[in-house]
């Protein structure tokens, strides 16, 4: 099962039971969390430039 399909299916199931699925807003998402990453201590100890790799994900 290819993971379209995994959402496709999950996505059918909460209809099923009257829950309505929407789609994070990644963009938002990725702006605050590279905000409070590169604000922690956690920042200095990553190689320089994995963090442009990891948002190229």
């Amino acid at each position: 099962m290819t993971a379209h399909m995994a959402l496709l299916f999950i996505d059918a199931v909460a209809q099923g039971a009257g829950l309505d699925v929407c789609e994070p807003d990644g963009a938002a998402f990725r702006t605050r969390s590279n905000k409070k990453y590169l604000e922690s201590p956690l920042s200095k100890d990553w190689p320089e430039g994995m963090l442009d790799k990891i948002n190229k994900l």
